[in-house]
């Protein structure tokens, strides 16, 4: 972190500031002074929070979504091995896991490219 601080201790130092400059304009007495204060620190806390979260939920969001692609890619080159070789899910994964890893090639890569292989031959039959 710079010396500037984050973003989340900004946002509360400078809720104690507009908190301590609206109870010196009201003439609070200062116990008046550290209750404001302190409520601005929280919800400026709590703000902080929130939004963190919000960041955290749509990272998440889209690496599930991004998961689900690739599995999805994954899972059509199974079926795609199954049917033109007669065997069996657990074996048609295997067959990609073997390619992938003789390859130096990702999982998802090589299957990319079996499903590539059997769209061009369906376009060509076609």
């Amino acid at each position: 972190m710079g010396s500037r601080g984050s973003s989340q201790e900004r946002d509360a130092a400078a809720a104690v500031r507009d908190a301590a400059a609206e109870a010196r304009d009201a003439d609070w007495p200062e116990e008046a002074l550290d209750h404001a204060a302190m409520d601005r620190l929280h919800a400026a806390d709590d703000r902080a929070h929130a939004r963190a979260d919000r960041q955290q939920s749509a990272q998440e969001r889209a690496q599930l979504a991004h998961g689900m692609e690739r599995r999805t890619v994954i899972g059509q080159a199974q079926g795609l091995l199954m049917a033109r070789f007669g065997i069996s899910a657990e074996e048609a994964y295997e067959v990609l896991v073997s390619q992938s890893q003789h390859r130096g090639d990702k999982l998802h890569d090589v299957a990319a490219a079996v499903v590539a292989d059997h769209e061009r031959r369906v376009r060509a039959d076609g």
